[in-house]
């Protein structure tokens, strides 16, 4: 690398689906370092909005699926959230979504569970005695 390129700072942009990757070389460095940012882009018309990810605890079985009732506060899902029907009533399932849309669930098991049923343990049984 020439001495012109070590003193200067280059900065290349690369766009790809749903994300863009800084490249940046800096006066010490000859090696890029790269800086991953992923956008969730919005549809026409409606405003930008990340994904949103919540605890819920399974209270009952409606139909074919599975009501579960949020442990915090919830903006967007304040009555509860439908799951599929792979869970137990009493499950606390993290749940990752957008324009309910679900990216990504998982049951809440370990150390997390134990630490979650004591901050919540009065809100969880709450939950389950009005079914």
């Amino acid at each position: 690398m020439n001495k012109f390129a070590k003193v200067t700072v280059a900065t290349m942009v690369a766009v790809g689906l749903g994300g863009v990757t800084f490249f940046t070389l800096g006066n010490d460095s000859e090696q890029a370092q790269a800086t991953n940012k992923t956008h969730v882009s919005a549809q026409e018309g409606e405003e930008k909005q990340q994904s949103i990810t919540e605890k819920f605890v399974v209270k009952k079985k409606e139909d074919d699926m599975l009501l579960a009732i949020p442990l915090g506060k919830s903006q967007n899902a304040p009555d509860g959230y439908l799951l599929d029907d792979k869970y137990k009533i009493g499950d606390i399932v993290e749940v990752t979504y957008w324009n309910d849309d679900i990216f990504k669930e998982r049951k809440i098991t370990g150390k997390e569970l134990n630490s979650l049923q004591d901050k919540y343990g009065k809100k969880i049984k709450s939950i389950m005695k009005h079914n």
